[in-house]
């Protein structure tokens, strides 16, 4: 079957285009998932900039235990001289109040968490996330891209059969 001159060329132009398409799709995946972790950073850090200038009264002193959706970013807000957190979405979450200024991953309760702590005079405000949403939400993402590939694939062997075919 395959000393045919008809089926060497189908083989040979539909494992280009499919190899081809699979470099595309791995790539269209790494890129969709770096992209998605800095649009992550970047609401982290938007929302850490609202809390300093004010916005963090709104956050109550002393919330309810565990009334947080897990999928949630969370909110720590410190102020100097104080030895627990002034503002907190979540009490049972002690961040590291101690953690560098930009972003860290460190593990807090046996958890990994993507935080952006800023410090503004005496206030640290912190934003953090669970790293194991934040992989969720990056691969969701990233998973979405390779449909087309998965698609077309099929579409592009049939072509290639065509047109060798009517060749």
């Amino acid at each position: 079957m395959l000393k045919s001159l008809r089926n060497q060329l189908v083989i040979a132009l539909g494992a280009v285009v499919s190899l081809f398409a699979i470099l595309q799709g791995v790539s269209s995946y790494q890129f969709c998932v770096a992209g998605m972790s800095a649009v992550l950073d970047l609401r982290m850090e938007q929302v850490a900039s609202r809390l300093r200038v004010g916005f963090g009264d709104g956050i109550p002193t002393v919330p309810a235990r565990g009334s947080q959706d897990a999928r949630d970013i969370f909110i720590v807000m410190w102020k100097d001289g104080e030895a627990q957190p002034v503002r907190s979405t979540e009490p049972s979450l002690l961040l590291p109040r101690n953690a560098a200024t930009g972003f860290s991953s460190p593990v807090v309760n046996g958890e990994g968490w993507r935080i952006y702590t800023a410090r503004d005079g005496a206030q640290t405000v912190q934003v953090a996330q669970r790293l194991s949403v934040r992989h969720e939400i990056e691969e969701t993402a990233a998973t979405k891209t390779l449909w087309p590939i998965v698609v077309l694939i099929p579409l592009v062997w049939a072509a290639v059969i065509f047109v060798v075919s009517r060749s």
